[in-house]
């Protein structure tokens, strides 16, 4: 059985199993590293490395191997467990989260922070992202059917069910309604 690396104290580089792991990711994870190029594209965290040489088995599809106490450097098997993507997303992230929230807060009741988002120069950056972000919504449409018509179209509202104004009065039944108002009001008015 091998001895598992210490990285308590955050060495810059621990070799597991004769293969380099560097650290990485604002000094996060440990990451392996290669001087082919096929290393380098098959690079393997510390602690995925440690999990499938501690079971004896690989990291299924939409899995994650996840530290039990939140601390990414402590890559102890007992620390480490395979769960799915799913469950890795829903659970809290760990790490200085209210502090960069209190940070946050300070910075958005400062002056200047108000002054570069009123001024001219903070008004542009808000532009050229929203600009950026509608590119990008355009560039990859959502391909859909209209549910009246059955025309496919596409589109960029993931929500959107009809290809047109018309389609989604149709489906409204505003259409009838109205009609058949003007019909009692008609005969009415005349």
């Amino acid at each position: 059985m091998p001895t598992w690396p210490d990285t308590a104290d955050s060495p810059k580089v621990v070799v597991f199993l004769g293969i380099r792991y560097r650290l990485m990711g604002a000094k996060k994870y440990y990451l392996s590293q290669s001087t082919t190029n096929a290393g380098r594209k098959k690079a393997k965290g510390l602690h995925i490395a440690i999990w499938e040489e501690a079971t004896g088995k690989t990291v299924p599809t939409g899995h994650h191997v996840h530290h039990k106490d939140g601390n990414q450097l402590n890559n102890h098997p007992d620390n480490l467990a395979c769960i799915t993507a799913k469950e890795n997303l829903s659970l809290p992230k760990q790490g200085d989260r209210p502090k960069q929230k209190a940070h946050l807060a300070k910075a958005r009741q400062s002056q200047a922070f108000k002054d570069w988002h009123a001024a001219t120069r903070g008004s542009e950056w808000r532009k050229k992202i929203q600009r950026m972000a509608m590119e990008a919504r355009r560039a990859n449409p959502h391909h859909k059917v209209c549910q009246v018509c059955g025309t496919p179209y596409d589109t960029i509202e993931k929500r959107s069910k009809y290809c047109s104004k018309q389609c989604q009065w149709k489906a409204s039944g505003r259409r009838r309604r109205i009609r058949k108002n003007r019909r009692r009001l008609g005969d009415a008015a005349v």
